[in-house]
């Protein structure tokens, strides 16, 4: 009875299962120490820094970078609009990002933020090191 694959398509599926076995750790971290990053936006300067400061006394980041004003076009509701926002580039590492994006979302004025973060694939180890940091001082 026929398998819907046939025999000579298993060396390319197990070199694919290989391939994904060897990529596989580059994407999730073991070590949640490393560092991470997120963006948002925001609605004005104010209250970047704002909430940039709450999350730097929580210990959830180790620096904000506000970067500016930037023009946003979007979709949002079934229309295009335009606004003028203030980009804000976060550092914190991997064992805080989750509970970072939580609470910025608690704390930031938009019903809706786009609160996007990542795990950077490499830093230098000197920032590793001051990103570290932020684990050990976890608050509750």
């Amino acid at each position: 009875m026929p398998t819907g694959r046939s025999d000579k398509t298993r060396p390319a599926l197990d070199l694919k299962l290989a391939w994904l076995s060897y990529i596989e750790p580059m994407h999730s971290p073991n070590d949640l120490s490393e560092p991470a990053l997120a963006w948002c936006p925001f609605p004005n300067r104010e209250s970047a820094r704002r909430i940039a400061t709450q999350l730097l006394d929580e210990k959830l980041i180790g620096c904000a970078n506000i970067l500016g004003d930037i023009e946003a076009l979007y979709e949002w509701n079934g229309e295009r609009g335009k606004s003028k926002e203030v980009a804000v580039l976060m550092k914190t590492n991997a064992n805080r990002l989750s509970d970072m994006t939580q609470r910025l979302g608690e704390l930031h004025p938009y019903d809706a933020p786009a609160i996007l973060g990542w795990h950077c694939d490499d830093a230098h180890p000197s920032t590793k090191a001051w990103l570290g940091t932020l684990s050990q001082g976890a608050s509750a």
